[in-house]
């Protein structure tokens, strides 16, 4: 697999790599610590949360400048930059002595993580032949998803036993260590121009995306109609109207939209968006009903949804395996297989069912999104392959803002079908079976454009 590439430049993909899963750990792992947040600080839970979001939020302001960074900067210096960014948030978080201090930790480390993380992705396009972007994208697929898993269970026995501040020393450590292989090792130019910033461009994309992210984010909070959720999703969807024609219009444009004119690339995206969608509003979905509805505890959540994050790790890797060795087809009608049994199975949950019973549901359903996710997101970006810089920031910035607005929009329907709060009750139940079946009719969506558009590159005219 790997006779056909520099050696030096494998070296210099693994420690992105390296980065990029050690980044990506920072996402989540703060949400294990959100409760002695609220008591040493002495704060909300809502103000708590912002912990986690405010990450969200950055992430979609960061992605969609990548196409720009790959362009524009050496890796040595897309690293460094990284590296260094997550190394002072991280330090912010650990000392920090106020909610506000974390918040300003966090953004860093999202900024750096919102750098890194395409960034990879890219690189990995560049360096590897086409022929091999499955078996490529299957192993960053790993590194991206094995050390979130990882560490959720790390994070909650340093924070039972060491104090939630220890979570931020660990990745002061590791990121120091990765600091270090890149001074050591991240000496390579994979090319570079003196490539425009419009800076116009940016502020639409900045707003559009916070505006659109931020509105979805509030909606658990306030009403669907409240002002402070259709004022910055309106505003962030005229900012995104407005940066797609500027697109057009400019030689060097922020991103190259026009890539949005091939049919598959464009139908891969959706494909995806409406993936995201799924798994993200399931992510927030799922707690709900086994603690809020069937009344279990936050370790039996964990127990239910740890299989699943194990089998998505492996399928993330099975899945560019079966592209290769069968066809494109093979894993995306499977994946799509897995997400039907998974969410019909979830139409039938009840107060009593068993545990057993929940986790084998999630377990299938997260065979689905790894198998389809990788194979999918490979396959649109190898339809625009000459753009491979545009494609990625296309996919990552759309994977953000689908994943933001699914994790909010199925938590407000389950809640609006149990009459406006989810509580251990008939009611809320037959809700979060309603709910489901949205899914399920999602699923059927996503497998009859796969049936009908998704085929191999070499049998499109």
């Amino acid at each position: 697999m790997f006779e056909n590439i520099r050696r030096d430049y494998l070296k210099v993909l693994f420690i992105f790599l390296i980065a990029s899963s050690i980044f990506a750990t920072s996402q989540s792992i703060v949400t294990t610590a959100l409760v002695p947040i609220m008591e040493d600080f002495h704060v909300t839970s809502i103000m708590a949360q912002w912990a986690y979001s405010i990450f969200l939020l950055t992430l979609g302001v960061v992605i969609p400048l990548n196409a720009f960074i790959s362009r524009r900067f050496k890796a040595r210096t897309v690293y460094l930059f990284s590296v260094v960014t997550f190394i002072l948030g991280s330090l912010l978080c650990c000392f920090s002595w106020s909610i506000i201090s974390l918040i300003m930790g966090r953004i860093l480390q999202a900024i750096a993580y919102g750098i890194i993380m395409p960034y990879t992705q890219i690189l990995l396009l560049k360096i590897t032949p086409e022929d091999q972007w499955q078996m490529f994208m299957g192993i960053y697929g790993i590194s991206i998803a094995f050390t979130p898993v990882l560490g959720m269970i790390l994070g909650g026995y340093i924070i039972d036993f060491y104090g939630w501040k220890n979570i931020f020393s660990v990745f002061i450590i590791l990121s120091f260590m990765t600091l270090i292989l890149g001074l050591l090792f991240v000496k390579i130019d994979f090319g570079c121009e003196d490539y425009p910033l419009d800076i116009f461009s940016a502020i639409l994309s900045f707003i559009g995306c916070f505006g659109v992210i931020f509105g979805f984010t509030n909606i658990s909070q306030y009403s669907l109609m409240s002002i402070y959720v259709l004022m910055p999703i309106i505003t962030g969807a005229i900012c995104l109207i407005l940066f797609f024609k500027r697109q057009n219009k400019l030689e060097k444009p922020l991103i190259n939209m026009n890539i949005l004119k091939n049919r598959y690339f464009a139908i891969g995206i959706l494909v995806l968006v409406i993936g995201y969608f799924m798994y993200n509003g399931c992510t927030a979905l799922i707690p709900i009903f086994v603690q809020g509805i069937a009344g279990h505890d936050a370790i039996t959540t964990s127990l239910i949804v740890f299989p699943g994050g194990v089998a998505l790790i492996i399928f993330n890797f099975v899945g560019p395996l079966l592209a290769t060795r069968f066809s494109i087809k093979t894993p995306i009608i499977l994946g799509c297989a897995g997400l039907m049994i998974g969410h019909i199975f979830m139409i039938f949950f009840t107060r009593d069912s068993s545990v057993i019973f929940l986790a084998a549901s999630q377990f299938i359903r997260y065979v689905g999104f790894g198998l389809l996710f990788i194979p999918i997101s490979t396959w649109a970006i190898s339809m625009v392959s000459n753009n491979s810089e545009d494609a990625s920031t296309v996919y990552n910035t759309s994977r953000e803002i689908a994943g933001s607005i699914g994790s909010s929009v199925l938590v407000v329907i389950t809640s609006a079908l149990a009459g406006g709060e989810v509580g251990q009750n008939l009611v809320s139940e037959v809700a979060f079976s309603q709910t489901s079946l949205i899914l399920v009719v999602l699923t059927a969506a996503i497998f009859i454009m796969s049936i009908i558009f998704i085929k191999e590159k070499e049998d499109i005219n």
